[in-house]
């Protein structure tokens, strides 16, 4: 029995059964030879074959288990694989994105540039405190556009930049993109009170921007028609606090499912930035994300080096 039982467990199928056979064929004259003359040997012929067939099942079940149980683990390994590729994806996504955002953001960098040395070149017998006033631009411009471009750095842009691509985003076309959301039927509720759009740096606005654009367009595509609120205010005097926040809807049939690479990719632009971001259900079922970003941002010194 052992020996039947280990060949249905570790052989295919017709071996097992071709050994169950043949020991079972084998008990007959086994039996006549060396049984008990006195008993008849068809009960005990039926209880051999039995036995073997229970054994032969049990080994059979074990290694058709094994199999099931080996395949579900790959099955499960090739989809952590996937989705890690996908995260690698949505994150070098939107570290291009952040790099075609830092080409738009230097390029008026540069142009203010041109314009105050322009005006140095073509005045030279300016006042003392309008010259010390350009100077002054021209160094903080260039500043900033060196701890902007570090940023587009570290992006690690791979792909041209589209000349026909519209400039990049800021703070204060937050309340415009909701009003186009609010115009295509959206029951979008806004709230900016005691924010100053005009205030936050460039990389502050777009990712002020895109984080409401991401919010809005989740709940656009997951939860349509279900109110939807989006509030800036100030954290304190240096960060900007952004909630994006949608009620609940009843579950619709064909409803993408999405896997949140839009997300990842929002953190790792808040990231960058130093600053925090967080998004998941809510108690009444809907779907919040907050996030605080600091108004200005500065390379540290490692990032600097």
């Amino acid at each position: 029995m052992v020996a039947v039982f280990t060949v249905a467990e570790y052989r295919r199928a017709p071996w097992a059964i071709a050994l169950s056979v043949l020991f079972s064929m084998a008990a007959w004259p086994n039996l006549m030879l060396y049984g008990n003359p006195a008993s008849s040997t068809g009960p005990w012929i039926l209880v051999t074959l039995v036995l073997t067939l229970s054994f032969t099942g049990w080994g059979m079940y074990l290694r058709t288990r094994r199999q099931l149980l080996a395949t579900l683990v790959d099955r499960l390994d090739r989809a952590d694989e996937e989705r890690i590729a996908a995260v690698d994806r949505a994150r070098a996504a939107e570290r291009r994105r952040i790099a075609r955002d830092m080409h738009d953001v230097l390029s008026h960098r540069f142009a203010v540039l041109g314009i105050h040395a322009g005006a140095l070149e073509m005045r030279p017998d300016a006042r003392p405190e309008e010259i010390a006033s350009s100077a002054r631009v021209i160094r903080e411009t260039v500043h900033d556009g060196l701890d902007e471009l570090r940023t587009a750095i570290r992006a690690l842009r791979e792909e041209p930049e589209d000349p026909a691509r519209a400039p990049a985003a800021r703070l204060s076309d937050v309340p415009e993109l909701v009003d186009r959301v609010r115009h295509t039927g959206g029951d979008i509720g806004f709230s900016a009170d005691g924010v100053d759009l005009g205030r936050a740096g460039s990389q502050c606005g777009i990712a002020a921007y895109r984080i409401v654009q991401e919010g809005l367009t989740n709940a656009g595509k997951h939860a349509p028609g279900a109110p939807v609120r989006v509030v800036l205010a100030m954290a304190g005097d240096s960060h900007l606090s952004i909630v994006v926040e949608n009620e609940w809807t009843p579950p619709q049939e064909g409803r993408p499912s999405g896997a949140g690479v839009g997300l990842l990719g929002l953190s790792e632009r808040v990231a960058a930035l130093h600053g925090t971001l967080e998004y998941g259900s809510t108690q009444r079922g809907g779907f919040r994300i907050s996030a605080e970003l600091p108004l200005t941002w500065e390379a540290t010194d490692e990032e600097r080096s």
